[in-house]
């Protein structure tokens, strides 16, 4: 089985499931969000983190269309793009006089001109750039948020990072491993999605352990 199968069989289980999932992933955001704006900063956020979950939301992006995924895919991979684009302009609205943020906007700026360039790449050699941003999608969240984690060890502290932003993100990706487990969909979906859940557990003790000491 696979997309393919999803497309054919018509079951309205399965895209339930897929709907649940993306919107999850889409709501996720607004916790963290929330939570910058009435802390009127994103310290609590890795600059890393940040600038390594938006390249997972381009990667994800042609991830979607060159892999032919259903249709709730497709429109949500660019709100989740854009929920991981208000949270880098956060950091700049709320501490754009660190020299360090001006140095990410220098990042920032080269990674779309590299992302731009690759738009024409994706159209006339689709089903390779398909099968090299899902491997790389996998490569991005298995180091994206490890620079969260030792942030929040090293302050011995998780204010301002919301505990639902991750958990609403673990839920959906608890819900996309049943989905590979019917659909038996590509390895790389399984591997992101495992690592996803087990980097959440690590948060979760995180939490545990900080989050009384500060408050």
């Amino acid at each position: 089985m696979g997309w393919s199968d999803y497309h054919g069989c018509g079951h309205m289980g399965f895209s339930a499931l897929v709907w649940v999932a993306q919107i999850l992933y889409v709501i996720c955001f607004i916790p963290q969000i929330v939570q910058n704006f009435k802390m009127r900063t994103e310290r609590g956020l890795s600059d890393y983190m940040l600038i390594g979950n938006m390249n997972i939301y381009l990667a994800l992006i042609f991830d979607v269309f060159c892999n032919g995924y259903p249709y709730p895919y497709k429109i949500t991979a660019f709100l989740q793009f854009f929920g991981a684009v208000a949270l880098v302009c956060q950091s700049f609205y709320y501490d754009f006089s660190r020299v360090r943020a001006r140095k990410m906007m220098l990042c920032y700026g080269a990674n779309f001109l590299a992302v731009l360039a690759c738009i024409p790449m994706a159209m006339y050699h689709t089903q390779e750039v398909g099968e090299f941003c899902a491997w790389f999608l996998l490569c991005l969240f298995s180091v994206s948020f490890i620079p969260q984690a030792f942030k929040i060890y090293k302050a011995k502290s998780v204010e301002g990072f919301s505990f639902s932003f991750i958990t609403l993100f673990a839920m959906a990706n608890v819900v996309e491993l049943v989905l590979w487990s019917y659909l038996q969909l590509p390895l790389p979906y399984l591997l992101y999605t495992v690592q996803n859940i087990v980097m959440y557990i690590i948060f979760f003790i995180q939490f545990l352990l900080y989050y009384k000491k500060k408050a």
